[in-house]
């Protein structure tokens, strides 16, 4: 059996493309475990509670929570979730 130029030239074209896809696919999936660990700081983050402080008052909170501020005439400073 005889090869061809051709045919050496098309086994580079078809070992090239095996090549760059296996390096794309093994770079894809380290970006996706990086950002798995990230994602996974960021939920444990975002699950504990932020503290507030209200005048020389402080009070731990969860994130997204409404909260009402009231300033009393004598300078007291009240708050409470909502």
């Amino acid at each position: 059996m005889r090869f061809t130029i051709r045919d050496v030239l098309w086994l580079m074209v078809v070992a090239g493309v095996a090549c760059g896809w296996w390096m794309e696919h093994a770079r894809f999936k380290a970006v996706t475990e990086l950002l798995k660990g990230k994602d996974a700081e960021l939920r444990i983050e975002q699950s504990r509670p932020a503290t507030v402080w209200v005048g020389d008052k402080n009070k731990n909170v969860r994130r997204g929570t409404k909260m009402l501020i009231t300033v009393e005439e004598d300078g007291r400073v009240g708050f409470q979730p909502q």
